[in-house]
């Protein structure tokens, strides 16, 4: 497993708008029109930039041949690339990617201030929720981030997405151990694996594998460096087309 992350950088540094629509697939600039925030919708262009560009340097494909597909739950997969397995979040200031050749999720979400107790007990399951209850009240809030973005991370590795309620397993914590149990379950579900990452101050990420093994530090690359990578691949793209 690899994973990678990109900021979100000052907006004086970025490219305009109507050159990074350029560069996205008919099927994401409708999905991206569709957002009332930029914000949001700059967050899923640099999702797109960067498995884009990670998937053509694993594979030696052009970008523009890099084609983003979905399955009947929604989890997104590569065309003709099914042999790779990734997945993508953004929250905040941050577009993360995980990248193996096995089932892969991963979540990541800005801390901000919510009623823990109600959200905790509308979609976490009744050990999840006490367990959150027991915490002294100054922690509450980092314990509900860390067990959402495990949750989200493990439905996503199933590949399932909302299929699967978050309030029909349990997530436990013990020091480093981290397990999942459905509720209708004797044993604990021994097929997934998780860790967490520490990739800013006021975020909280996750990510669940098949294997134990998890990269030990996160890769940054920045998007000015990803922007200028599409663009040269389809600009020379374009010139092979007319020559």
């Amino acid at each position: 497993m690899e994973i990678f992350a990109v900021k979100r950088e000052n907006h004086a540094l970025v490219p305009s708008r109507e050159a990074m629509m350029r560069l996205l697939t008919e099927e994401i600039q409708k999905r991206v029109i569709r957002f009332r925030e930029w914000e949001d919708a700059e967050r899923v262009i640099v999702a797109d930039f960067l498995v884009r560009f990670l998937f053509s340097r694993k594979t030696g494909s052009n970008i523009n041949d890099i084609v983003i597909e979905r399955d009947g739950y929604g989890k997104p997969f590569i065309r003709n690339k099914e042999q790779l397995h990734f997945n993508v979040s953004h929250s905040g200031n941050w577009v993360v990617c995980a990248i193996d050749n096995q089932a892969v999720g991963i979540d990541v979400e800005q801390v901000r201030p919510l009623e823990t107790e109600e959200l905790a007990m509308r979609f976490f399951s009744n050990e999840e929720y006490q367990a959150i209850v027991d915490k002294p009240l100054e922690q509450r809030l980092e314990s509900f981030y860390d067990l959402w973005t495990l949750k989200e991370s493990f439905v996503k590795a199933e590949g399932k997405g909302l299929f699967i309620p978050l309030n029909s397993f349990t997530i436990k914590i013990r020091n480093d151990r981290i397990t999942v149990k459905h509720s209708n379950a004797k044993e604990d579900n021994n097929k997934y694996f998780f860790k967490r990452y520490l990739i800013d101050e006021d975020y909280r990420m996750s990510a669940c594998g098949s294997t134990p093994e998890f990269p030990s530090r996160i890769q940054y690359l920045d998007f000015s460096f990803l922007f200028q990578e599409i663009h040269k691949q389809d600009k020379d793209t374009l010139q092979r087309m007319e020559s």
